[in-house]
């Protein structure tokens, strides 16, 4: 119930898709206890040592219901959520992140997302939990294989027991992108490059080894006993309880804080909205104190609903974390951070373009963009935007209004502002926008691809046979990825406006891409560019899409198996490989795998 809820609340604030506060160490009004501790998110390591043992039963109480067993996605309380369920058991989606960002969505929650925040846990059993969600992406046997690869590459310099990767800041704050560039590319005069030696899996599951240094992988001393239901308890036992909630009202309280280090402006209006399961039911206003405060008091309860408290600010709708009704807390605190606002976006920085080129209509490149991007100011930048496009994201003209933009799954979110968007200051959040055109291609195009804000890497994607020439471009040669083959090039630090031309000639080759034919091989490529590549994001945006596509192609797939029992096998192997992948819905497999085995019962 609470994930349709969110899905109506998000509705009601338009584009403010960010539901909890970005705040750091908030205090509470004098004498206020909180039965629930405010996050603080002063610790970037973990104190000890974390234990995947023990972060199993953390995960198998609290997220096994969603992220499923295996950390797929398919839990079964999946299809309630507003949106499809991350695959954070897979090791594609793991390496994007470095685990101190995760530890901050476990910690704030991401409310947007239909995920609450798990503050509730100590530091520890959040390390812990994360611990075990970085080791379902090995099998035993893949990281004895890494071990070993370890050993014979590595340990001549980082030693046989790798201190340098036990260190607990180590493993909080690298992602396994960053790791992976630095293994296939090497250090100049520090460190060799491995791409040449290992293959992309094993250079993946090196990474996995590699943050398993830091673990503590001791087995639990003694099982955890289950909890025992609470109807077993004897009634003399009982715990006492507290007068009944619909008697002394709901009280929700915080406090309004400048994140730019000023005091909050007192008598700042302040809006408690109350949802119900399936709407907005009411709203309450109050004013902030002198040193911020504020206070709601007999609040209805509100059975399945929630309560969320958003503040306005310079043209911007600040939004606090949603504190969900259960029937039995009274009091919450909900605080919200503010930040002045400028609207000069040359203040944000793309860390990241990753461009894919697809080939696979005749007559068109459609282009498929991930800007990745950050606000490294300490003010909020806002964007005006008429719904067709982004002021700071350039579009060429000849892919005339057939654009389309969405923000990639894992961005920071953005808030609601004045004819727009706001994007919240702090390095350590991370946008990401994804952008599709097309544009007109008879084997030439001379593309003007200049940036309006500085750009520090691209990584453009093009099948083999398409020659793309720049004089900022160096080309990193062909790889292969789950039987597709790309050329890679890559550009680094382009200057805000700086001339960048780029000449595409040829057309795709018989192999790779376009060889499994116009739809199919789209999606397989797609999806191949997750695996090693593409941070921040694309992975999950580009299976999306191939959903998307999917559910457009599946009548022709069908078609196209025709009476053949091995091809139908094959299908329903492929399938199988797709779901595991996280490359489908499970709705959407289970309905395409039922077909087939019917189909395949008939002729056999």
């Amino acid at each position: 119930m609470k994930f349709r809820l969110l899905l109506l609340l998000l509705t009601g604030l338009a584009l403010g898709s960010c539901t909890f506060s970005l705040s750091e160490d908030i205090t509470p009004p004098p004498g206020y206890r909180s039965p629930t501790p405010a996050p603080t998110l002063t610790l970037s390591a973990p104190a000890a040592p974390p234990s995947p043992a023990r972060g199993a039963v953390v995960y198998a109480q609290n997220c096994l219901a969603c992220h499923g067993e295996r950390g797929l996605g398919n839990g079964p309380q999946a299809a309630q959520m507003p949106v499809a369920v991350p695959a954070i058991g897979l090791a594609e989606v793991a390496s994007q992140r470095a685990p101190a960002e995760w530890y901050r969505v476990v910690t704030l929650g991401r409310a947007e997302r239909g995920m609450p925040s798990f503050q509730s846990l100590s530091e520890q059993e959040r390390w812990d939990v994360l611990a075990y969600v970085y080791t379902l992406g090995a099998t035993a046997e893949q990281l004895s294989e890494a071990q070993a690869l370890f050993a014979q590459n590595c340990a001549e310099c980082h030693g046989v027991s790798a201190p340098d990767f036990r260190d607990p800041a180590q493993l909080a704050d690298s992602s396994g992108v960053a790791l992976r560039r630095v293994i296939a590319e090497g250090i100049p005069n520090a460190m060799p490059a491995f791409g040449g030696q290992l293959s992309e899996a094993q250079i993946q599951t090196l990474i996995l080894y590699l943050r398993t240094l830091a673990f503590d992988l001791s087995p639990l001393a003694e099982p955890v006993p289950s909890p025992t239901p609470a109807a077993e308890a004897p009634a003399e036992t009982a715990e006492p309880t507290a007068a009944p909630v619909e008697e002394t009202g709901v009280v929700i309280r915080g406090r309004v804080v400048h994140g730019g280090g000023a005091s909050a402006p007192a008598g700042l209006p302040v809006t408690l909205r109350i949802y119900d399961a399936s709407q907005e039911t009411g709203r309450q206003m109050t004013l902030t104190t002198a040193d911020g405060a504020f206070l709601f008091s007999g609040v209805p309860p509100m059975p399945d609903g929630a309560y969320l408290v958003t503040v306005e600010y310079g043209g911007v709708t600040y939004v606090s974390a949603a504190a969900f009704y259960d029937g039995l807390s009274s009091e919450f605190d909900l605080p919200v951070t503010i930040y002045e606002s400028t609207a000069d976006f040359s203040l944000l920085r793309f860390q990241q373009v990753h461009t894919v080129l697809d080939f696979s209509t005749r007559g068109l490149i459609r282009v498929y963009e991930i800007y990745i991007f950050t606000n490294p100011s300490n003010v909020t930048v806002t964007v005006e935007t008429d719904g067709a496009s982004i002021p700071f994201i350039r579009i060429p003209a000849e892919a005339g209004s057939a654009v389309t933009f969405e923000l990639t799954e894992g961005s920071a979110p953005l808030y609601p502002a004045t004819n727009g968007f706001a994007i919240l200051p702090g390095e350590s959040l991370q946008y990401g926008i994804a952008a599709r055109f097309s544009l007109p291609y008879e084997r030439r195009l001379e593309w003007d691809h200049a940036f309006l804000l500085p750009v520090e890497t691209l990584d453009l994607f093009v099948p083999p046979g398409v020659k793309v020439r720049s004089d900022r471009l160096s080309d990193r040669g062909v790889s292969s990825m789950q039987g597709a083959e790309y050329r890679i090039y890559e550009a680094a630090s382009l200057a805000a406006g700086e001339p960048f031309d780029l000449t595409i000639t040829g057309q795709p080759g018989q192999t790779g891409l376009l060889g499994l034919g116009e739809q199919s091989g789209l999606l397989i490529g797609m999806a191949a560019l997750g695996t090693a590549f593409l941070a921040a994001g694309i992975y999950l945006f580009l299976r999306d899409r191939a959903r998307q596509e999917e559910e457009t192609d599946e009548e022709t797939a069908e078609d196209a198996l025709g009476d053949d029992p091995q091809a139908l096998m094959d299908a329903i192997i492929a399938l199988d490989d797709q779901y595991r992948a996280g490359g489908i819905s499970e709705n959407a497999y289970r309905a395409r795998r039922r077909a087939l085995k019917e189909r395949l019962k008939d002729l056999l």
